[in-house]
């Protein structure tokens, strides 16, 4: 993997014009940086550890100066339409209204439940690497703090808490090995005993 490609497979995944060439007041380039954490994160990735590799390398990439892709504003700097005309960049703030929707959450879960003719309605929050699908926002904070009152799951790792700087979790050597059980059974905690 040669260094910060995860910033131009961000930028060739992730970019589309800006809507009417309007460039948006809130998508500066400290924001850009952290949705491109954030999709660095989805896809398990390397990436620029500095917002000023990111900027370097998308400069780089598209064989311009750092002024030249950018557009000052009060006291923030904004990604401009580059000379590629067609590229600007795009967030998953986009994605968020959608997976917010209650449509969405039921549909995510009657999928999860086996009802495989929703996976299209699904498809706005499908992550196309991984091929996995966003959670609900509703059940983000559900889902985890279901997962902290498993012990098994308190024995391989500590509480996950995201502090802007990504997600830590505190793991130890185990031999468990992670997997599905089907809704309604109880979770095995054999496989931990002795651990």
């Amino acid at each position: 993997m040669n260094e910060n490609n995860t910033a131009i497979s961000f930028f060739d995944e992730r970019v589309r014009p800006w809507q009417n060439g309007k460039i948006e007041k809130h998508c500066t380039t400290g924001r850009i940086y952290k949705v491109y954490q954030g999709w660095y994160r989805e896809n398990n990735n390397g990436f620029a550890k500095l917002s000023k590799q990111f900027r370097e390398t998308l400069a780089s990439y598209l064989e311009a100066d750092y002024s030249d892709i950018t557009t000052r504003g009060f006291m923030s700097a904004r990604y401009a339409t580059s000379d590629k005309e067609e590229h600007t960049m795009i967030t998953y703030t986009e994605r968020l209204p959608y997976t917010g929707s209650p449509e969405y959450d039921k549909c995510f879960w009657n999928t999860m439940r086996g009802k495989d003719d929703l996976y299209a309605e699904l498809s706005k929050g499908s992550n196309t690497e991984t091929g996995t699908y966003a959670l609900p926002n509703t059940s983000n904070n559900k889902y985890m703090a279901a997962l902290e009152k498993e012990s098994l799951f308190r024995r391989i790792g500590t509480v996950i808490k995201a502090y802007g700087n990504g997600y830590r979790v505190f793991a130890k050597d185990t031999k468990d090995i992670a997997r599905w059980v089907p809704e309604g059974e109880s979770i095995p905690v054999y496989d931990g005993i002795g651990d």
